[in-house]
């Protein structure tokens, strides 16, 4: 507390001459410094009401930023009161604590992407048109020759190879190039075309043809007694074929140009046949459709079924089959997952097509108006490609790649991201 020091001076006579000492009294320091007192404690008062007063009490909703009351969104997000920012294809989100965000279409990975028009996640999650622009989400096929009408195409490493309406057998490089006419007028119909380590095959109503890949001369061996020889499957020692029009044994005709020899007994018409070291597969359409299989060590001893459609074969070829044992089945219902150990048999679409290939991961089919492609053991098939008009002609793949003909309006051979 602090004192005054108050002075009493007294004046008097003091007999010795001299004065009265000075007298120090606190009665009025007390009293002074109780007011005192008072009007501290009446400030502080004060000063606690007004910063009581500055006091800012926000809503539950709403977060204090810069000494106002905010609604807690994307604007002011959570105590840091940040203004959450999104990436391309997304809308910024809040969560009253951070920001986030969620994609307005497709999210692959950490990124948002517009499946419509990303080239490299066209239609779905990684799907790459490689190098071509992505459209409604399908990839934009690559012309790699114009002006060509191809009826059967296939392709291996380096080639790609078709026949066209002129019935001429060309190859040229599977990137686009220049071509060389392998064949010519080897016949009115073409079923398929099978490519060999050095030479390529195709099957037509003369018989079995083939002509080496680098250059010489065409020959046509007679297929026996067939008039319609089917999709020629090329095993290790012959190709294996039978007549698509009439009943017909399951023929082999040697590489080294000896007669075809019948290796299975059928009164059936034959649309496809494949070897394996195991077994030969053979497809028989009357009764029909069924995919049979004999001993490959004994394949005139008999042979058993081992799928029975729900309609006749629609295409060539009317099945192929993967390293993962399964055989694929076209059927003018749809398309049906085989497996060849006696597994369930799954019917994967009910498109109907004409042309089938497969690889480890999918089957791709096609008719005249679009490509499809479904997962092996999956049931929903995606549009690969869907041109203006229906006018696709022939498909093969590889590793990267479908090719396809196309005839109409930019007729020629085309190839699209898989």
């Amino acid at each position: 507390m602090n004192r005054s020091l108050l002075v009493v001076g007294v004046a008097g006579l003091v007999a010795c001459g001299g004065m009265l000492p000075l007298i120090e009294s606190d009665a009025g320091m007390e009293e002074d410094g109780s007011v005192q007192e008072a009007a501290a404690d009446v400030a502080l008062d004060e000063a606690v009401a007004e910063a009581d007063a500055a006091v800012v009490t926000c809503a539950s909703d709403q977060v204090l930023c810069d000494g106002g009351c905010y609604a807690n969104d994307i604007n002011h997000c959570g105590p840091s009161c940040a203004s959450c920012d999104a990436p391309a294809y997304s809308t910024a989100t809040c969560d009253g604590t951070s920001c986030g965000f969620t994609c307005n279409f497709l999210q692959c990975g950490s990124d948002c992407v517009d499946p419509t028009s990303d080239p490299l996640n066209c239609g779905e999650c990684g799907h790459d048109c490689l190098g071509e622009t992505c459209t409604s989400g399908a990839c934009t096929p690559e012309s790699l020759f114009s002006g060509v009408q191809a009826a059967a195409i296939s392709v291996d490493s380096t080639n790609l190879y078709w026949v066209n309406y002129g019935y001429d057998i060309v190859k040229a490089p599977k990137g686009g190039g220049t071509s060389t006419t392998l064949a010519t007028h080897i016949s009115f119909i073409v079923i398929a075309l099978a490519v060999g380590e050095s030479n390529l095959y195709w099957s037509s109503v003369y018989g079995i043809g083939s002509v080496p890949i680098a250059g010489g001369t065409p020959t046509v061996a007679p297929s026996n007694n067939t008039t319609w020889p089917c999709v020629p499957y090329l095993g290790p020692d012959a190709i294996y074929y039978g007549d698509y029009s009439q009943a017909s044994d399951v023929y082999a005709m040697p590489y080294d140009g000896g007669p075809p020899v019948g290796v299975i007994p059928t009164t059936d018409t034959i649309a496809g046949a494949v070897y394996t070291p195991t077994y030969i597969y053979f497809a028989a359409g009357d009764p029909g459709p069924t995919i049979w299989r004999a001993s490959t060590a004994a394949p005139d001893a008999g042979s058993e079924a081992v799928f029975t459609g729900d309609a006749g074969f629609s295409g060539f070829p009317p099945f192929v089959m993967n390293d993962g044992g399964n055989a694929f089945v076209q059927t003018q219902k749809g398309i049906w997952d085989v497996p060849l150990d006696g597994g369930t048999q799954t019917k994967m679409t009910a498109i109907n097509t004409i042309w089938l290939a497969a690889d480890s991961s999918n089957v791709y089919t096609a008719n005249s108006a679009a490509i499809y492609r479904t997962p092996i053991g999956g049931t929903t098939s995606t549009v690969v490609y869907q041109p203006p008009t229906q006018n696709i002609t022939a498909i093969a793949i590889d590793d990267k790649y479908v090719y396809f003909g196309y005839t109409g309006t930019g007729t020629g051979i085309y190839r699209v991201a898989k």
